[in-house]
């Protein structure tokens, strides 16, 4: 495995070597080009498995990783800042690397362990993004909402999941139903269940993250998938909606206010089910709130 040192400090390169021989890292090639300029030819010419990236907070500070990232949006990237440069290695990874260590004397396993994570992590980023270009390419949008449709929904469901198992973080599925919609239809005529439905979606846009999936797979049916499953966050999900739900009525000049009813079920990367089966579960609790078994948008059965 190659990779390629860029800066200035040949002292870098030996702590580097120093660190890998210690754990017997006979995989691993270190080359080191001293300068951004050699290290971005060398980039181009001969990408290398892994780039490690010197920081500091003197100098150009995150301006080689911008450049590195723009000459090769495709290289894993690893930082490396000084101790005590936590905060500059943070934003290094907003701003597209893929790991970070420090300086001084590093350790070899962790060395290793931060340049697997990062082609790893590369890989599967690109993996992402290519299943995101897939969708734009195709018709996986709901026209009326502008969320993802139920097949949409299907290919990210299992993209994340793949993700989720790497990383070992685990995810919670909510199905929201509209509720009374058939009923609106009847009434007021099929503009204003459109209506309804419409303002469902932008509830779930204002209410969610930009990561989480959010679509509409059935006529009243949405679902949201999110990353992670931290204690307290079914709760915090409940209060947002409804407050959002309130604010919503609020302003509306609808003659019927939006109600929504939900269930959650969380999933675990070791549970070994896919995305129908984590489906059923929610929608399983969803049914069994609107038949008056469970509260107003009640998450206790996540």
């Amino acid at each position: 495995m190659r990779l390629l040192l860029v800066g200035d400090d040949p002292r870098d390169a030996l702590a580097i070597r120093e660190a890998l021989a210690q754990t017997g890292g006979g995989d691993y090639r270190l080359e080191h080009a001293e300068g951004l300029s050699r290290g971005l030819d060398r980039v181009r010419t001969d990408p290398p498995d892994v780039l490690l990236l010197p920081l500091g907070p003197e100098g150009d500070g995150l301006a080689p990783l911008v450049q590195v990232r723009r000459k090769a949006p495709d290289v894993p990237i690893v930082v490396l800042v000084r101790p005590g440069d936590e905060e500059l290695a943070q934003l290094a990874v907003k701003e597209g690397a893929h790991d970070w260590l420090t300086r001084a004397r590093p350790d070899g396993e962790l060395l290793q362990r931060a340049v697997r994570y990062a082609m790893e992590r590369a890989h599967l980023t690109k993996e992402l993004a290519t299943a995101r270009e897939q969708l734009n390419r195709l018709s996986l949008r709901d026209e009326l909402t502008g969320l993802y449709n139920r097949r949409g929904f299907s290919v990210l469901a299992e993209q994340q999941m793949r993700l989720a198992r790497r990383w070992d973080t685990g995810l919670l599925l909510l199905v929201l139903d509209v509720d009374g919609l058939d009923s609106i239809n009847n009434r007021l005529g099929r503009a204003a269940g459109d209506r309804v439905l419409a303002e469902t979606g932008q509830l779930l846009r204002e209410s969610f993250r930009d990561s989480d999936i959010k679509a509409r797979i059935g006529g009243d049916e949405f679902v949201v998938l999110m990353n992670g499953a931290a204690e307290g966050t079914c709760e915090v999900i409940d209060l947002r909606l409804t407050q959002n739900i309130e604010r919503l009525n609020a302003g509306s000049d609808r003659p019927c206010p939006l109600s929504l009813s939900g269930g959650v079920a969380k999933w675990d990367p070791a549970s070994g089910n896919g995305v129908a089966e984590v489906l059923d579960t929610a929608e399983h609790l969803m049914h069994e709130q609107k038949r008056g078994l469970a509260g107003k948008i009640d998450f206790g059965g996540a």
